[in-house]
């Protein structure tokens, strides 16, 4: 590499711990020197904090040792997998190497359809400030920011989520004169008394899981554990 050392900088979100993943597992193969590679990484949003803060942050950097490599490589291998089985367990073992890795993946576990609504966090979040007065899409936006542990969602991917519920073939949310509000089947789903999915079913991907349809890959997060296509059984 043509620099004396490469320092990464990385915040808790879940957003941040994936692109950190990936660079890991591309410099895992560059062979680089030991300790030529640092990592600074903190429970704080870094565009929040003045210049001192961030200087002071120096202090704190590390090198990335080989096995912080290998364990980063197993986890982006295991995020890109076309089932969520390999990265579920070994989500509870990384933390030693990868500090918040462990949490900001279980953000991204209920992501997924849950077993009871078929809606994933963020779509709960969203319904839940509609449903507490909220109407426009900033208002909306900025009370579900509010709902996270680590905020990770820009405002672009975020209204995809929010236009997806106003699908017309199951509304969860209409539009109206002054924003949106939530339907009679949005409360519903809400109230995890109907499952979304199974009226309009669903298609995207989450890393390598392609979802699709009614009957894909749920979180439960009663059990906190994922439900199987098919079969619902617990895995």
């Amino acid at each position: 590499m043509e620099f004396d050392e490469v320092v990464l900088w990385f915040e808790h979100d879940l957003y941040d711990q994936l692109q950190l993943l990936q660079i890991l597992d591309y410099l895992a193969a560059q062979s680089l020197p030991l300790g030529r590679l640092q990592l600074i990484q903190t429970d704080d949003f870094l565009g929040l904090l003045a210049a001192p803060e961030l200087l002071a942050l120096q202090n704190s950097r590390r090198p990335v040792p080989q096995q912080t490599l290998r364990v980063a490589s197993e986890v982006w291998d295991a995020y890109r997998a076309p089932t969520p089985e390999r990265l579920f367990a070994i989500h509870n073992s990384v933390a030693a190497q990868l500090r918040h890795m462990t949490s900001a993946l279980r953000r991204l576990f209920q992501e997924y359809p849950s077993v009871e609504s078929g809606i994933s966090r963020t779509q709960r979040h969203i319904l839940e400030a509609v449903a507490e007065g909220a109407h426009s899409k900033e208002d909306i936006f900025r009370l579900a920011q509010l709902r996270e542990e680590a905020a990770f969602l820009g405002d672009a991917p975020f209204y995809k989520r929010f236009d997806e519920l106003c699908d017309p073939a199951a509304p969860l949310l209409q539009a109206i004169e002054n924003g949106y509000r939530i339907t009679p089947l949005g409360r519903r789903v809400l109230a995890d008394a109907e499952d979304w999915l199974a009226l309009r079913g669903c298609e995207r991907w989450i890393g390598g899981v392609h979802l699709t349809g009614a009957d894909v890959w749920r979180w439960d997060e009663g059990a906190a554990m994922f439900t199987a296509p098919s079969d619902g059984s617990l895995v």
